[in-house]
């Protein structure tokens, strides 16, 4: 009898692990009352910048006259591929354009509107600062998303809805959700696959997998580029012309100071040990790693390692504002609002707004 113990203890562990790995996260925030003074905050920023965004409030900005002159193209019947854009979102402009006969305008900032009230409902259901977050959000995020690449910004909300629908094991939803993120940007399957693996893996097999994956990844880019970007070309033709563009793109800096506040940040919660604290933020910190690792991978292709990292990044948002406050948890947040001010300030230089 004392023979069998290792074995039948041995046996006990990998069943604890399985089901550990099937159990849902405690994600949600418990709150005895969401104050009505913050659901207000939220609902009026999240109108007017959606407005602002709708209307350019804040600049022309720079990929704004191509959605526009899309639009204005759309044919009354719908013709799916007519544009270099994702199903969901041409059939979403085709809706707008012909059936309702809307403008421009009203569609963009309808997207808008979406994609943030997705964003700012998870911050208010999970974070622990919902308000902060949703300023932080704006500070770094929002001139490059909602108001430059509106289709990855709604495709992001959707993404990280189905990776917390996917943390309460809720299926058949989170799978909806995933399939409709791609549906207006192809860069989500990157988001969601390694999301899922994130989330889904034991945790001992993901402290192992996702370092090493991520320096695959790195070696991989590095030693079989032009194979890579073959490959995956003869999949989607798109691809190819993303990563054919370095003469058409500004030359990519890693070690940008937006680059090094968002490293330091990182740091600063893997020392911190945020990772242990709460296990809601450890699958966001990963995804911020493979954040940076898809930024070295696909260096030498500016497009494609910026809109690969771009759509990972937001995690950053989910790990550093889900703790309760402290002096190391205003460590991190501070250097977040700094890198926000300087994002937008850039932004603000570079004429992305303003």
């Amino acid at each position: 009898m004392v023979a069998n113990q290792p074995a039948d203890q041995s046996l006990q562990d990998r069943e604890n692990q399985m089901i550990a790995a099937h159990a849902p996260i405690e994600a949600e925030v418990q709150r005895a009352q969401t104050p009505l003074v913050r659901i207000v905050f939220l609902a009026i920023i999240c109108l007017v910048a959606s407005i602002a965004a709708g209307n350019r409030w804040l600049g022309w900005g720079k990929d704004y006259e191509h959605y526009i002159v899309a639009y204005n193209i759309i044919s009354p019947t719908f013709l799916f591929g007519n544009t270099r854009f994702e199903i969901g979102y041409e059939l979403t402009a085709w809706f707008f354009a012909v059936p309702l006969g809307l403008s421009f305008a009203t569609f963009y900032t309808f997207l808008s509107f979406v994609a943030l009230s997705v964003k700012f409902y998870l911050f208010e259901r999970y974070l622990e600062n919902p308000p902060l977050a949703a300023v932080a959000y704006l500070l770094l995020f929002y001139s490059i998303h909602e108001y430059t690449q509106i289709r990855a910004a709604v495709a992001i909300s959707f993404g990280f809805l189905a990776l917390h629908l996917l943390m309460e094991r809720k299926w058949v939803y989170a799978a909806l959700l995933a399939l409709l993120s791609v549906s207006f940007h192809s860069s989500a399957i990157a988001l969601i696959s390694l999301g899922a693996a994130v989330v889904l893996m034991p945790r001992k097999i993901t402290l192992a997998a996702v370092p090493a994956s991520a320096l695959i990844l790195i070696v991989l880019s590095t030693a079989a580029g032009s194979w890579i970007s073959s490959t995956f070309s003869e999949i989607n033709p798109l691809i190819y012309n993303y990563i054919d563009n370095i003469a058409a793109s500004e030359a990519l800096n890693i070690f940008s100071v937006a680059n090094i506040l968002f490293a330091f940040s990182l740091i600063a919660m893997m020392l911190f040990n945020f990772q242990n604290r709460d296990e809601y933020t450890f699958p966001f910190m990963l995804l911020t790693l493979f954040g940076f690792a898809f930024l070295i991978a696909f260096r030498e292709s500016p497009v494609v390692a910026l809109r690969t990292s771009e759509i990972m990044m937001l995690s950053v948002v989910f790990a550093g504002f889900r703790l309760p406050v402290d002096t190391q948890v205003l460590v991190v947040r501070g250097v977040l609002l700094l890198n926000g001010a300087w994002i937008t300030y850039r932004a603000v230089s570079e004429g992305t707004l303003g």
